[in-house]
């Protein structure tokens, strides 16, 4: 079965649509998904967003939801959010100014990181913003779960069974998501005015072999040698 890793929403819902539809018309039905956090702010819809995905149909095997940031601010009160950080005004007048109890009860669900095993010893994992290689899972900070950047990024190389799954950090410049030896950002800044992308997993390869974003347009990748090289092939569904 192929896991679908979907990178920071931020309340644009009809890209989020378009990209699940292309989604099932490529892979079929048989997903495991994996919603990578951040659904509010910015975008217009995040409230019609939160109510789709917690709709989203699927057993509790096949679809996770992880929580960013932004989720979890949201989560801290609506007096406090929309003068912390950009974004937080269209959520409030997206809600009306009032979170319904369960949307709360839906975003306090959700979790910071998913652990996949992989037969070849690797451990892919999926989070929000980056983790702290130098320490277990088990025992992560929340805030860098949910917020690290610069110090994750600076631990590239770094010898470690995880492959890391992002987002987090938009790059609404590329079509896809930014395939590296050692993590995937999923994060291409639909919000930003670029696309909403997802990245394509199957069983005992680390890294993703396809990539697809919400116009239809999908990329293969691949490892060539001992080097990680992406090789985009681009084309439409």
């Amino acid at each position: 079965m192929k896991t679908v890793a979907v990178g920071d929403i931020h309340g644009c819902l009809e890209q989020l649509k378009a990209l699940i539809d292309h989604v099932h018309r490529r892979y079929g039905h048989e997903i495991k998904w994996v919603f990578l956090g951040d659904y509010v702010d910015r975008g217009l819809l995040s409230m019609p967003t939160v109510e789709f995905l917690r709709r989203f149909p699927g057993s509790h095997d096949d679809v996770t939801f992880l929580m960013g940031n932004h989720d979890w601010m949201l989560l801290q009160g609506f007096d406090l959010w929309p003068n912390v950080y950009g974004g937080g005004q269209e959520t409030v007048k997206s809600y009306g100014g009032v979170l319904p109890p369960e949307h709360r009860k839906w975003l306090e669900e959700t979790k910071l990181y998913l652990e996949q095993p992989l037969n070849s010893g690797y451990v892919r994992v999926f989070v929000h913003a980056g983790i702290n290689r130098d320490v277990p899972m088990l025992v992560q900070d929340r805030e860098v779960l949910l917020w690290v950047r610069d110090e994750f990024y600076a631990q590239h190389g770094i010898v470690d069974e995880r492959y890391v799954v992002h987002g987090h950090t938009p790059q609404p410049h590329l079509r896809f998501p930014q395939v590296l030896a050692d993590r995937c950002n999923v994060d291409t800044g639909c919000c930003f005015g670029g696309v909403l992308s997802a990245a394509v997993f199957i069983d005992n390869i680390e890294w993703p072999v396809e990539c697809v974003n919400h116009l239809g347009e999908h990329a293969t990748v691949q490892r060539i040698g001992g080097d990680f090289k992406q090789i985009y092939i681009r084309w439409r569904s």
